[in-house]
């Protein structure tokens, strides 16, 4: 309390009279930064490793795949990521919530980590409702980009799913921020619930994610649009094919791969066809 008999803000780096230091948080320890890193590795591995995998499932050969992936290049390479992911809504839905909450710095290394831990000791003092409110704009986030991308279901699942993650955290942190606004000492920062996370982070990564990939990649479906085109061959004449795209040119498809023949040919007159391949393996 200030002298004006207001709240404040920020609680008092002054000992009180029993000599006791204010409490300095202890942060995410070494135990739980490696299980961070090793779960976010995980996520990454899975999410840039399925679209290729959903080539090499569709064309059944690995030759085949190798010369598709090299067709589309680096650039390439992200848009294929990019339309695979937002594609399906539990894969998106799992992986906003795992990037979202998870501890970028720590994943850049000891030299970032002890940037963030300095950054949070400094601003210790700021227990703040402000806080509280831009940690629940991840939820809103989620919801806006889902709503665009899969419809109100599933926004309202993203935005539940991230929320509840969140949830001990910000309950925890809203806490402190009473009893500092009332002149109390905030609350020591619960392990139970830093190693809750941790656990639904690692399950998360090594169990949910892996089914969620497992189906787009067996599906059947291509892994780019898939179009009805006329097609000019050496060996087989002019005629109609679907082709799954792998560039795009002014007057077509200059670049693709034929269903059927598996042959990398080039298209005009494309109409859109459906993304189905082959059968999926329970079909």
């Amino acid at each position: 309390m200030d002298r004006s008999g207001g709240h404040s803000d920020n609680y008092s780096d002054a000992s009180g009279p029993s000599g006791q230091a204010d409490f300095v948080p202890d942060y995410v320890g070494e135990a739980d930064v490696s299980r961070t890193q090793l779960a976010q590795l995980v996520i990454i591995a899975l999410v840039l490793s399925f679209p290729f995998l959903k080539i090499l499932y569709v064309t059944e050969s690995p030759a085949i795949t190798g010369e598709v992936i090299r067709l589309h290049g680096p650039s390439g390479w992200v848009n294929l990521l990019i339309d695979n992911v937002l594609r399906y809504p539990l894969l998106f839905l799992i992986l906003f919530v795992l990037i979202s909450n998870s501890r970028l710095f720590e994943f850049l290394g000891d030299a970032s980590r002890r940037m963030l831990t300095q950054q949070k000791v400094a601003k210790k003092q700021r227990y703040r409702f402000a806080d509280v409110f831009s940690d629940l704009a991840r939820p809103v986030i989620g919801f806006l980009w889902a709503l665009a991308l899969f419809g109100p279901w599933w926004a309202v699942a993203t935005a539940i799913a991230t929320l509840v993650y969140r949830l001990p955290d910000e309950l925890h942190l809203l806490r402190n921020v009473v009893r500092v606004r009332n002149g109390q000492q905030p609350l020591p920062p619960d392990r139970r619930v830093r190693l809750a996370n941790t656990a639904i982070l690692a399950v998360s990564a090594y169990f949910i994610l892996p089914v969620a990939v497992v189906y787009p990649v067996l599906d059947g479906e291509a892994w780019q649009s898939v179009r009805l085109c006329e097609v000019a061959s050496v060996l087989q004449g002019d005629h109609q094919a679907r082709l799954v795209e792998i560039h795009r040119g002014g007057s077509g498809i200059t670049t693709a791969w034929e269903i059927g023949t598996a042959n990398i040919v080039s298209g005009t007159g494309c109409v859109d066809s459906p993304y189905k391949v082959r059968d999926a393996p329970w079909e």
